[in-house]
């Protein structure tokens, strides 16, 4: 239900506040709105106030605006015609058409400064200079000649000042060639990395990993660490006479070790203790791994600020994600990124239910987040889309007479067949991620198994 609610919550918001830009600036240039609706679909109830209709409707994902004189051949009685959409200048019906897309980003930025107002956590380490605690075996950073210790100055001629930074670097990268300049004992180095493919989103892996020691946390209770022993704060220093540097290095071998008993060697205040601990095993998709049920013991920080500062934090955050969902959708175009990154609803669905577990904070992040991308995908120059729409007052502009109603059909039409183009492509995306055909083969195949056992 959770899932349910917070996927309801976050699509009726963000495509509301949109139609809401519409919606106001219309009204600021004198032009008639019949309509506003909260909702789709039948209406459950509403009020006509003046010549405009507020209502709500019976589906909760979003709302509408029913704009006099929006589509140029409408006709238009003369007691409405100084209140159409198409009488209007361009300058006003570009007003009314980029308001909507700018009203997501108005959002986003609202919620970076209430999120700054009232404070969030975050890892200490994603503000600190990205010096490598550990590599994953086999992984890209291997590949390279990287090493522990090595404190990663600049990538393809970019400084990185941060670990925020070099992690959107490599994920907005995957399979692409970069150069590294890296400090290593004081001398500067030249490396070359190109990150793997990996993961739900097909984003950039390197296997290059912060400095996070072997210390626990939380211990679930009734599991394998709680039975063998271990306890909070513990250090782990070996596993089966390996030492173990990172809390990732200890993981894999837990994971991996699912089926036989482990040793682990144990720093508890100034004692050195032995455990022997089976993992549990845990089907992880088509895999089996081996958890003890622990967790790391991560410095995080506390920030919040006052109001000016919020402001500013909050101006910048949306300016930072605004330029970083360019450039992954600009990559996204030119073939640089996997279409595996892009997430439809049942992607959306999973990833707001996830946020909204973890709590109001983490809501509010992925709301942002999702408010700048919307607006910058409805300003693509795609008929039907908003920014399609600006394109033809654009080209009206430099013409100075409107684009004829026939351009303007063939037009919506090439766009109708992009964006249903791009939705089957995003569905599949999603249903390939979550395994959702296969599942449905299994499904189909058990129940043609089932009628044939019957017949």
């Amino acid at each position: 239900m959770t899932y349910i609610i917070s996927f309801i919550i976050v699509l009726g918001i963000l495509i509301f506040v949109h139609e809401f830009g519409h919606f106001i600036i219309a009204k600021k240039s004198g032009v008639g709105v019949l309509k506003f609706s909260l909702g789709f679909g039948p209406r459950v109830i509403g009020k006509k106030i003046g010549e405009t209709e507020y209502q709500i409707s019976a589906i909760p994902l979003g709302g509408y605006v029913k704009i006099i004189g929006e589509n140029p051949e409408e006709e238009v009685s003369e007691e409405e015609r100084g209140k159409s959409f198409s009488e209007k200048s361009i300058r006003t019906r570009m007003a009314i058409i980029g308001f909507g897309p700018l009203m997501n980003l108005f959002l986003a930025f609202i919620l970076f400064c209430l999120l700054a107002l009232i404070g969030f956590k975050i890892p200490a380490f994603m503000e600190a200079p990205p010096r490598v605690g550990w590599i994953v075996p086999d992984s890209p950073a291997q590949s390279a000649g990287l090493r522990e210790g090595d404190l990663i100055m600049r990538v393809n001629d970019r400084k990185v000042g941060n670990w925020e930074d070099l992690k959107f670097i490599l994920a907005s990268n995957p399979n692409a060639r970069l150069r590294l300049i890296v400090e290593r004992e004081g001398i500067l180095v030249a490396k070359e990395l190109v990150p793997e493919e990996r993961g739900l989103f097909g984003v950039g892996y390197a296997g290059l990993q912060p400095e996070l020691p072997p210390i626990i946390n939380e211990i679930v209770k009734g599991d394998p660490a709680d039975l063998g022993g271990l306890k909070k704060g513990d250090v782990i220093l070996a596993i089966d006479g390996e030492e173990m540097r990172h809390w990732l290095q200890m993981a894999m071998t837990i994971w991996n070790n699912h089926d036989k008993n482990l040793r682990f060697k144990v720093k508890r205040g100034q004692e050195i203790l032995f455990f022997s601990i089976r993992p549990k095993a845990f089907k992880a998709k088509e895999k089996t791994i081996g958890l003890i049920g622990i967790s790391p013991l991560m410095d995080t920080i506390f920030k919040r600020y006052g109001t000016f500062r919020a402001i500013v934090w909050g101006g910048l955050e949306t300016l930072k994600l605004t330029n970083r969902t360019i450039t992954v959708l600009w990559r996204l175009l030119t073939g640089r990124i996997s279409l595996r990154t892009l997430g439809g609803p049942i992607s959306i669905f999973q990833m707001a239910g996830t946020a909204a577990k973890t709590g109001i904070r983490d809501f509010m992040f992925f709301m942002a987040g999702l408010s700048v991308t919307l607006a910058i995908i409805n300003i693509f120059p795609i008929p039907l889309l908003d920014g399609g729409h600006l394109l033809f007052l654009g080209i009206e502009g430099v013409r100075r007479k409107p684009i004829s109603m026939r351009s303007r059909e063939l037009a919506y039409r090439v766009g109708l067949v992009i964006i249903v183009l791009l939705m089957l492509i995003v569905f599949y995306t999603d249903m390939e991620r979550f395994d959702i055909i296969h599942y449905i083969f299994r499904k189909i195949s058990t129940m043609i198994h089932l009628l044939l056992k019957q017949g």
